[in-house]
């Protein structure tokens, strides 16, 4: 054969293998291809650690369903989970550790002081902050902050027309912590109140870290020019709130909200829960309990719904036409909220 045909074969084959092998290459690269999704949670320190290891898990379970039918767009989806602590200095820190493990375009957050530390490095970098926070100005001048949680104005509400509608009391105290998220409700709570002819009488604020709830309850009632009181904040503080007033032989109304629902809440106060008011976000449907409990070994929070949520946020946002299996409540997003339905209940 002519050298000169043989010399041409051995070319041909030889840019086929080499465009063969940059394919590969290509492909390959594309299939490593990683989407990472920052989630900065409460893990321990503080008492919202229930809370964030439900909504950590509620991730895990979405994520977890992704990677198992082809990712997200083609690509892998990993959680890069950091502890805040439960501290806004703390938070940030870990906010900025996370961005230097790759190109992070969702974030998503609990406990509103953190939050409102990270909110503006990363709408200066517009990236989204999915926060399961009640903090009153998360929104303001941040079109890539996004509420998956209960606006405060309609906590408010809903805590009003308990105490105002339901109860038909006049007078109420109310016990708060000293955070962001406590002072944005107890405002909330405050101009509701007034709407409905209900009036404000007794306010304690109270640091989270405080262990002498008893101490609190008693000089509130020491001076009691209430018909009832609600208690609100986060984690087992309630529980230990509810105890202080029933055990100090407080008969009068006691209202709750969404938080006094969480299992170390239940755990401390028990019993001396029974006939208490509170309004919660939608139960747990019976798929989602189950899917999750087989996963986990437990049952799941609202927590665990919410951040659930907050995945198929990023898979709609995305663009994906893959859908989640499992649903908590409808997901129903008007601009930057999550529309969750809402019930008045009583232990």
């Amino acid at each position: 054969m002519n050298k000169k045909v043989v010399y041409g074969i051995v070319a041909v084959i030889l840019i086929i293998l080499v465009g063969f092998g940059i394919y590969r290459q290509v492909n390959t690269g594309q299939a490593n291809e990683v989407v990472k999704i920052g989630a900065i949670l409460p893990l321990t320190g503080g008492t919202a650690t229930v809370p964030a290891n439900d909504a950590r898990n509620g991730m895990l379970l979405a994520i977890e369903y992704i990677n198992e039918n082809g990712g997200l767009n083609g690509k892998k989806v990993e959680l890069v989970v950091q502890d805040s602590k439960n501290d806004n200095k703390t938070g940030l820190d870990a906010y900025k550790y996370i961005a230097t493990t790759g190109t992070i375009r969702y974030f998503i957050t609990q406990i509103s002081g953190v939050t409102m530390a990270i909110k503006n490095e990363s709408n200066l970098k517009k990236q989204y902050l999915i926060s399961m926070i009640g903090a009153i100005h998360f929104k303001d001048d941040c079109e890539t902050c996004i509420r998956n949680y209960i606006e405060p104005d309609k906590i408010g509400k809903e805590i009003t027309v308990i105490i105002a509608d339901t109860l038909k009391l006049k007078t109420f105290a109310v016990i708060y912590p000293e955070t962001e998220y406590g002072k944005s409700i107890f405002s909330s709570v405050e101009q509701e109140s007034k709407l409905k002819g209900a009036t404000i009488s007794s306010n304690v604020s109270y640091d989270e870290k405080t262990i002498d709830f008893k101490n609190i309850v008693s000089k509130l009632l020491s001076n009691r020019s209430f018909e009832g009181v609600y208690i609100t904040g986060l984690g087992k503080n309630i529980g230990q709130l509810i105890k202080a007033f029933k055990e100090s032989g407080y008969k009068g109304q006691i209202v709750c909200d969404h938080s006094s629902s969480m299992s170390d809440v239940k755990q401390i106060a028990g019993n001396l829960m029974k006939g208490i008011y509170y309004f919660s976000f939608p139960d747990i449907n019976e798929d989602f309990n189950r899917v999750f409990k087989n996963r986990f070994g437990y049952e799941p929070s609202f927590y665990s719904g919410l951040a659930y949520n907050s995945i198929k946020f990023i898979l709609k946002n995305e663009k994906s036409d893959l859908k989640l299996p499992l649903m908590y409540d409808t997901l129903n997003i008007a601009g930057q909220e999550f529309l969750y339905n809402f019930k008045i209940k009583r232990y």
